[in-house]
């Protein structure tokens, strides 16, 4: 191996290494069910904290492969190449906001149904989640106007006349 070579692929781990770190910095950060601090999401994934406070450092610091999929399994994130790959980071990070979003809306279930079985591409399933984050969004804004509206001052008297 050449020096330039060396070189390069010592950038290249260095840069993988910011990368991870700032990955794992936003999920810690960002999750639906966070902010959780260092020392919280040690104990949730069972990883040292000192090993996830290095990790998350300006340097990075080398883990596993184990320990990068016990870390997404525990926050809920099926895709582990969400430490790895730029689009897969992007593209979880859509559908965690839309489910922090229906949390906060406090929708309990989305039932989506399909007659076969298919891939969706990232693209659609980004339209998919915006659309469900719009219909959520619009059903809130209903309630609220409904809780806004007088009510009748004797409702059961109401309620009589309209059975």
């Amino acid at each position: 191996m050449q020096p330039t070579e060396r070189q390069d692929l010592s950038e290249t781990l260095t840069e993988a290494r910011r990368n991870l770190a700032r990955r794992l910095r936003y999920i810690r950060q960002h999750h639906p069910e966070g902010p959780f601090t260092l020392e919280a999401l040690s104990e949730m994934v069972g990883v040292s904290k000192r090993n996830l406070a290095q990790a998350e450092s300006f340097t990075g610091a080398n883990l596993r492969i184990e320990t990068l999929i016990r870390i997404a399994h525990n926050l809920g994130i099926d895709r582990w190449a969400y430490f790895l790959d730029e689009e897969v980071f992007n593209q979880v990070n859509v559908e965690l906001s839309v489910v922090k979003e229906l949390a906060a809306k406090r929708v309990e279930t989305v039932a989506l149904r399909s007659t076969h079985v298919q891939n969706i591409p990232g693209e659609t399933l980004a339209q998919l989640s915006e659309l469900i984050a719009g219909i959520t969004s619009l059903g809130q804004s209903a309630n609220e106007i409904l809780q806004e509206m007088p009510q009748p001052e004797n409702s059961t008297e109401q309620d009589r006349r309209q059975r």
